[in-house]
């Protein structure tokens, strides 16, 4: 507790002059970067066991070349030695990006984080990470809004055995413990509460990734009929959206589903809006959670498909959902809902950025040959 008393001080005196700090730090990290790192999401972290199945961060994937639309990518700098020294996420707007720079020295590592906005880089928070042995024993955050986050680590050899979790405004305290197996693989992440209750947010799968594909798109296929049937709107869909998060496996099954009213689309004809806002399915009225996926065997096997120790989860992912929409779109959607005469079926991303491909992919030809000479596709 000392540890954390003492750096939890420091940090707020840091934090009270990262305005002033700003210009300083850019130029002294962006001058050590020699090389760059582009990727999906977040792919690098100094905080050990930092991934989605505890942090509740995505999984990205990392780039050969920069992306030709920087929005919602990371972008790392890391120095001569390989060091960290530059973190962005690039936001929707050209020149906008929240900005990390990362200060080493023999037993630490200082984190200054800051917002988005080209001209008002005002600052999110400070953090620290404590290193003994040459190892992360504690993490220290402190953000403006008063939340802090302290961290800290032990160890069982070379592997991270425990990580325990302490946070206020608001206050929580949990527990992560690690399993291996005999071969030092990690097998199980059991989290307890301060309340004692635990769970386990990891166990390593015992399927293979072709037989929980499977499995997954037969609960698919079977659940979503039956969900789009009981919505029963009253008037004619001209579609329905598999919407998905693609930055990572576990937020993108089981899809969102979505169904879009003709009457949306007629609103949408007379706003003279750009085509891709048309499939934007966060716009539907039915985006609203009713259609939700909740069946308890499928959500077990999306989650046992989400601890894949796969890289390519994602793309088996997707891959999977423009197959489910490509057997849907067989299916005789009128005789379940009233549906206009161009009725499709299509996987959506949240930032519609993989929407032309995706249609491609899981509309029939002559239904997108019939919507892209409307100037709706």
């Amino acid at each position: 507790m000392k540890l954390q008393l003492f750096s939890l001080e420091n940090l707020k005196l840091r934090l009270a002059r990262a305005a002033s700090q700003y210009l300083m730090l850019k130029e002294q990290a962006e001058s050590g970067v020699v090389r760059w790192v582009w990727a999906t999401d977040s792919v690098c972290s100094l905080r050990p066991g930092f991934d989605a199945k505890i942090h509740g961060f995505s999984e990205g994937k990392k780039l050969a070349t920069q992306p030709a639309r920087r929005a919602y990518h990371f972008q790392y700098g890391f120095d001569a030695a390989g060091r960290l020294v530059v973190q962005r996420l690039h936001g929707d707007m050209d020149g906008h990006f929240t900005e990390d720079f990362f200060v080493h020295s023999d037993d630490c590592v200082e984190q200054w984080s800051y917002g988005p906005h080209p001209q008002y880089k005002i600052p999110r928070g400070v953090s620290r990470y404590s290193y003994d042995g040459g190892r992360v024993v504690a993490y220290e955050e402190l953000n403006t809004d008063g939340r802090t986050v302290v961290e800290t680590y032990a160890y069982d050899g070379d592997r991270l055995a425990t990580l325990a979790r302490v946070g206020e405004n608001p206050t929580f305290q949990n527990t992560f413990r690690h399993e291996y197996d005999a071969e030092g693989i990690l097998s199980t992440i059991t989290m307890e509460t301060m309340t004692g209750t635990r769970s386990i947010v990891h166990k390593r799968p015992t399927r293979t990734p072709a037989v929980l594909i499977k499995a997954v798109r037969a609960h698919l296929l079977k659940l979503i009929p039956k969900c789009v049937a009981a919505l029963s709107p009253a008037e004619p869909a001209f579609c329905l959206a598999l919407v998905y998060e693609p930055s990572s496996s576990r937020s993108m099954l089981p899809p969102k589903l979505a169904v879009g009213l003709e009457t949306e689309r007629e609103r949408w004809r007379a706003g003279g809006e750009p085509k891709e806002s048309l499939w934007d399915a966060q716009g539907f009225a039915t985006f609203d959670g009713r259609l939700a996926l909740d069946d308890a065997a499928l959500l077990a096997d999306t989650r046992e498909f989400s601890d894949l120790p796969s890289p390519d989860r994602v793309e088996k992912a997707r891959k999977l959902l423009v197959n489910v929409a490509r057997d849907l779109n067989k299916l005789n959607f009128g005789a379940l809902i009233k549906v206009t005469p161009d009725f499709i079926v299509y996987p959506v991303d949240l930032h519609t950025e993989y929407l032309a491909q995706d249609m491609r992919a899981a509309v029939p030809p002559s239904s997108l040959k019939r919507l892209i000479a409307r100037g709706e596709a």
